[in-house]
């Protein structure tokens, strides 16, 4: 049965046969809707059932619920669920499941517990589910001990959904250290590594992994491409951006839309703009999510009026904007200081009901803090129900560039007392607010923390920030031991950045005498 139209096809033909259906091929259809989420055809199926001799049948009942669970209706769902006395654990893993892909959590954690309260025995599926709904840290270290315990750890799909897990809830030492400890890993391990480097911004360590992945003779798949090229994040990537665009069209895969757009994006951040709307302009029928990364390559340039022109010729076209579209023209705005345009941008971001949006409430106070309305920005960020990481971070960052470095930290203090964690930007906002707050000691003090801490990997920006800082404390030996210890193959960077603070200190101290 391939799709829905072939089960009321099957249907028809049983019905005209006059041949009553049994209870296999009700599990047959059963199964048909779950693979196609069909709810209107699931719903036809259980009536039949309900007319049948199978009506109290257990295992009808549990697969009708499972299958209305991945039909997103989990009203009917619980209807079925609530009157079955033997609860499988596949029916737990399915409503597990389901409130996990909608991010609710705290439904996922209460059936999970449920579950085992009534003596049923999670499996793989079930900590696979649970694994997807974690939010925090403490909870992913709960699960991955019920893992360890039941002895699952050692399955290829849980140790990947385990690196994923550390990944997004903050501990990349944890999905580094099971990645170095599995016997067998696939594209599927590999990539989830990868995304877990990028999403913490190491992004030169996730391409050296990526070269290695390769250098042990496995092919990366159209998801491992999307994610690498997220790790061309800038004008000193263009190279390694380059080959794996000239990978992608050797692969027969430059025609995929969503590469397509993820190589655009790719071009836009190395600074590459005329290579991202070449590729922008082969696609004769572009849909808004490739708008949009056009608007965003323009805006991250700060070329902001090229940006609000696409935005325009986009809206010209009837295509509606999404949040994503509505933060790429709010960064266009920023940079191009058009104050007007962002705040009109504002009105309809209200009128469409995303001001408390996390990532358009984040470009909001990026928008406004770079404009120098650092009133207007600390508004929006009072307003915003829910903040993450990159929210802090932004509000820290216009803080910390406006002077107001003593404002930063705070603001860096009670991030940590509600509970986010920091990420290697916050940290480059705190070295950044000691600079402009003079606070030297700190500032090296928090450098030479973050270098001892093995769970961080250094960036050159956090070098190049404690090398301003050695030199304006006057310490230009230990600044330039400093570059020559660093871990980087490249060290043209750090010299350039010694060389021009050291004269800037100068200047300054010239100035001072002249005073």
């Amino acid at each position: 049965m391939g799709n829905s139209k072939a089960i009321l096809q099957l249907l028809e033909k049983l019905k005209v046969a006059g041949v009553k259906p049994d209870k296999y091929t009700f599990v047959s259809m059963i199964n048909a809707c779950c693979s196609w989420a069909s709810l209107a055809e699931g719903r036809i199926v259980h009536t039949l059932v309900s007319k049948s001799e199978y009506n109290s049948d257990i295992d009808l009942r549990i697969a009708l619920a499972k299958m209305y669970c991945k039909c997103n209706s989990p009203e009917d769902a619980h209807r079925l669920f609530d009157p079955i006395s033997r609860r499988n654990v596949g029916l737990w893993t399915a409503l597990i499941a389901f409130y996990a892909q909608k991010g609710d959590g705290n439904s996922a954690f209460h059936f999970f517990g449920q579950m085992q309260q009534e003596g049923v025995e999670p499996d793989k599926m079930s900590f696979l589910a649970l694994l997807s709904a974690c939010t925090t840290l403490a909870q992913g270290r709960m699960i991955h001990a019920g893992i360890v315990k039941r002895g699952f750890d050692s399955d290829i799909v849980i140790a990947t959904a385990l690196i994923k897990m550390y990944g997004q809830c903050g501990s990349i030492g944890d999905a580094k250290e099971i990645f170095e400890g599995m016997l067998d890993r696939n594209v599927v391990s590999w990539t989830s590594m990868i995304a877990a480097y990028i999403h913490h911004g190491y992004h030169k360590v996730a391409l050296r992994l990526f070269q290695q992945m390769q250098q042990e003779g496995l092919v990366p798949d159209r998801v491992a491409y999307i994610s690498i090229l997220d790790a061309c994040s800038s004008p000193a990537a263009l190279t390694e951006g380059k080959l794996i665009h000239r990978a992608i069209i050797d692969r027969g895969l430059e025609s995929d839309l969503v590469l397509g757009t993820a190589l655009i994006s790719m071009y836009g951040r190395c600074g590459s703009v005329a290579e991202a709307r070449e590729l922008f302009d082969k696609v004769p029928e572009l849909n808004v999510v490739r708008w949009t990364a056009m608007i965003t390559a323009y805006a991250q340039q700060g070329d902001g009026e090229s940006a609000l022109q696409i935005f325009e010729q986009m809206q010209q076209k009837g295509l509606q904007p999404t949040k994503i579209t509505w933060v790429s023209v709010l960064d266009a705005c920023a940079s191009a200081t058009c104050l007007d345009k962002g705040k009109l941008a504002h009105s309809h971001i209200i009128d469409h009901g995303l001001e408390t949006d996390v990532a358009v409430g984040t470009a909001l106070i990026n928008m406004y803090g770079k404009c120098g309305y650092l009133d207007d920005a600390g508004k929006v960020f009072d307003k915003m129900p829910g903040r993450n990481v990159v929210t802090w971070n932004a509000i820290m960052a216009i803080h910390a560039q406006h002077g107001n470095g003593l404002k930063a930290l705070h603001l860096f203090g009670l991030m940590q007392w509600v509970g986010i964690r920091p990420n290697n930007v916050t940290f480059l906002n705190v070295l950044y607010a000691c600079i402009h707050a003079g606070l030297i000691d700190q500032g090296c003090n928090f450098f030479w923390y973050l270098k001892d801490n093995d769970d961080i990997v250094l960036d050159v920006e956090h070098y190049g920030c404690m090398i301003d800082l050695l030199v304006r404390a006057g310490q230009m030996d230990v600044a330039e031991d400093l570059v020559i210890e660093s871990p980087f193959e490249h060290k043209d960077i750090l010299w350039m950045t010694l060389l021009g603070a050291r004269k800037l200190h100068e200047c300054r101290n010239e100035l001072a005498i002249c005073k």
